[in-house]
């Protein structure tokens, strides 16, 4: 014990305290004390920290009693990394992906129809074409008739100024199946287009051809204007037409 008395104070034989402030310090206990002070606050601390990193032994020891009354508090690691996915962030995912899915669906069924449409389209040019062929084909072959010295009309067999069907096979010409100005529809064996005419295994097509003949200078000049009409899937219906002028060119049985 290291006893320190102020200056100018005075103390008695008999171990008395004198007038004056007497202050009686232990460093060894104070030191101890301070340790121990340090170290409790280091065990609170650290029992702290383990109830955030291992909360099912937390919360054993505090069903033990062992760690009081306290709180149990959530560790927000853990709420962060066992947290889903919120309703409007499953709403948005699921729009994004419908718009993946649908948007590329409707372009390559959208691309399909065109694609259908233009074969269809060109289909209905050739067609139109060939029977213009068609009529010429029965002009040409009268020509050669008239060459070979059988007198024939040039323009015989094609009906004039009326409607009629042609089936560019064998030339077969048909006004009398046309009603109102409206003719049948093109048929195929799946080969060819034509006309059945009472034969099996021929069915209708989308296609309607109609030819008309008319003179435009007799007897020596006609037009013959073919007019195609479809429908593909869900376009609206379709026809164009063309025309060509054959002429009488040669000296032929007419005259006669």
């Amino acid at each position: 014990m290291i006893k320190h008395l102020r200056p100018g104070s005075r103390a008695s034989s008999q171990g008395k305290p004198m007038s004056g402030l007497l202050l009686a310090c232990n460093i060894p206990q104070l030191a101890a004390g301070m340790h121990t002070k340090l170290e409790s606050t280091v065990v609170d601390s650290y029992s702290k920290t383990k109830a955030w990193s291992r909360p099912a032994e937390y919360l054993a020891s505090m069903r033990r009693g062992t760690a009081g009354r306290a709180f149990l508090l959530r560790d927000p690691q853990r709420a962060s990394d066992s947290s889903g996915f919120s309703l409007i962030e499953t709403l948005v995912a699921i729009s994004l992906l419908t718009i993946a899915i649908v948007v590329p669906m409707g372009l390559v069924a959208q691309s399909l129809a065109t694609a259908f449409y233009a074969r269809d389209q060109i289909t209905a040019f050739h067609l139109a074409q060939e029977a213009i062929e068609s009529v010429r084909s029965v002009r040409d072959g009268h020509i050669l008739e008239n060459a070979l010295g059988t007198a024939v009309d040039l323009l015989e067999g094609i009906p004039n100024d009326a409607p009629f069907v042609i089936d560019t096979r064998d030339n077969y010409m048909d006004a009398s199946v046309c009603t109102s100005g409206t003719c049948p529809p093109l048929e195929t064996d799946g080969n060819l287009y034509g006309y059945g005419r009472g034969l099996s295994g021929w069915t209708a097509t989308r296609f309607t051809r109609t030819a008309h003949v008319k003179f435009i200078n007799a007897p020596d000049e006609i037009r013959v204007s073919v007019t195609v009409q479809w429908r593909s899937g869900s376009f609206q219906p379709r026809s164009f037409t063309i025309s060509e002028n054959l002429y009488r060119w040669v000296e032929d049985g007419s005259a006669l």
